[in-house]
């Protein structure tokens, strides 16, 4: 004798047929929009990662040659906390992307400031 399925097994079969490839397909669609996106994310994250290293790189020129222009002005050269360069007093108000300039002897003994020290007071600083 033949054993047939009934209504509801051939039902469960066809349904199954239909429903299990459409659930893989469901499956590799989330699975290939994550992997787009974190694709797309890491480009993102390079742009904005090269974007900054190129204004890090132009700030460090445009400081670089702030510095040695400064540099070659006698009254910087000669580090004499009791006469200061005027141009480190209106440094704050030329230069307001600088938090500070100071000029000193041998890293370690502080000669002038921007920030309104004390001219002639001498002591130590640290670099960090």
């Amino acid at each position: 004798m033949k054993q047939t399925l009934t209504i509801r097994a051939r039902l469960f079969v066809l349904v199954a047929a239909i429903a299990l490839p459409m659930i893989g397909i469901l499956i590799y669609t989330v699975y290939d929009n994550a992997e787009r996106r974190t694709v797309e994310a890491k480009f993102t994250a390079q742009t904005l990662a090269l974007s900054a290293s190129a204004d890090v790189d132009r700030m460090l020129l445009s400081n670089r040659d702030l510095l040695i222009q400064l540099a070659k002005r006698p009254q910087v050269r000669r580090i004499d906390a009791a006469h200061c360069d005027q141009v480190l007093m209106d440094f704050r108000e030329l230069f307001p992307k600088s938090a500070n300039m100071t000029v000193e002897r041998d890293h370690s003994l502080f000669g002038c400031s921007a920030t309104g020290w004390q001219t002639g007071l001498v002591g130590q600083c640290s670099v960090v």
